[in-house]
């Protein structure tokens, strides 16, 4: 787990991110939390830090997120990823499955399913 990197994409800086920010440091060594607040900035680090050891938190606050991050979907194709969506219609949760996520929450949780799924996946790693 101490090895483990988490690549953490969040737009906006709101209530959602920083909760969400707060449980991954409560289980990955800051140093080790790469946090992205721009799809360009996502890609680049998808683009060149990627190891079999890596992870991805997700947060796509809007559709308009989750829309960005389908049109980077190649570059998530070999990743594990945790998605958070905006929303649990049932539109949305089958845009974000084309991400072929581990596990998907919702930005109304209160992430803890989310921080038991993320000691599993880290387990493993």
């Amino acid at each position: 787990m101490a090895g483990a990197k988490v690549l953490f994409y969040a737009r906006e800086e709101d209530n959602a991110s920083e909760r969400l920010h707060n449980l991954i440091s409560l289980l990955v060594p800051e140093k080790n939390i790469e946090i992205s607040r721009s799809i360009k900035c996502l890609s680049q680090s998808l683009s060149h830090s990627i190891t079999y050891n890596t992870l991805a938190v997700l947060l796509a606050a809007s559709d308009e997120n989750l829309q960005e991050l389908l049109a980077i979907c190649d570059l998530l194709s070999n990743i594990r990823i945790i998605l958070i969506l905006p929303d649990d219609k049932k539109e949305t949760i089958a845009k974000g499955y084309r991400l072929y996520p581990r596990f998907i929450s919702n930005i109304t949780s209160d992430f803890k399913d989310v921080g038991a799924v993320m000691k599993n996946i880290l387990k493993t790693m």
